[in-house]
């Protein structure tokens, strides 16, 4: 009986970690929100050794600095960024949401999937997103990081709607 009693308390546990895990999945009225154009307000970089040990640790409050003003995403599955500067648009993709993930299609046509970029779209509403970026690499100079040693980079992105 007791051994019953300690699966069945298993099972509930794990059912519930998995419901409640589940409260940033994207729905067809998410996927609504993300159209239109996203001003990023912040980043937070991240490096972790393959260890999982924290080795960097950096928010910025804005990002504009890096000549990247704005994402647009069109309600037809194609996106852009158009730099501060120059309001020229630099990049062009296509998209597609699955559940939380977002995938970009590079060079901005949906049916070009040889290079895609798979982000997890953290929180999303009609007024705020976050995205992620999580990638192994080796660092780039200026980091103080080891440049022989590769690392797990985790970007978040947060944006606002204008």
């Amino acid at each position: 009986m007791r051994r019953n009693f300690t699966y069945i308390l298993t099972v509930l546990a794990l059912a519930t970690c998995l419901f409640s895990c589940q409260k940033n999945k994207i729905t067809n009225q998410n996927k609504t929100d993300i159209v239109g154009r996203w001003n990023p307000v912040q980043q937070r970089d991240r490096a972790y050794t393959t260890a999982g040990t924290l080795v960097l640790d950096s928010t910025y409050a804005t990002i504009h600095d890096s000549g990247y003003s704005y994402q647009v995403f069109n309600t037809n599955g194609t996106s852009y960024i158009i730099t501060a500067a120059t309001g020229d648009t630099t990049s062009r993709f296509g998209y597609a949401i699955s559940a939380s993930q977002l995938t970009l299609y590079v060079n901005g046509d949906k049916g070009d999937k040889s290079q895609p970029v798979y982000l997890i779209i953290e929180s999303i509403n009609s007024a705020n997103m976050t995205l992620r970026n999580s990638f192994l690499a080796y660092p780039g100079s200026g980091t103080g990081l080891d440049p022989s040693t590769i690392y797990n980079f985790i970007s978040d992105i947060s944006y606002t709607k204008q």
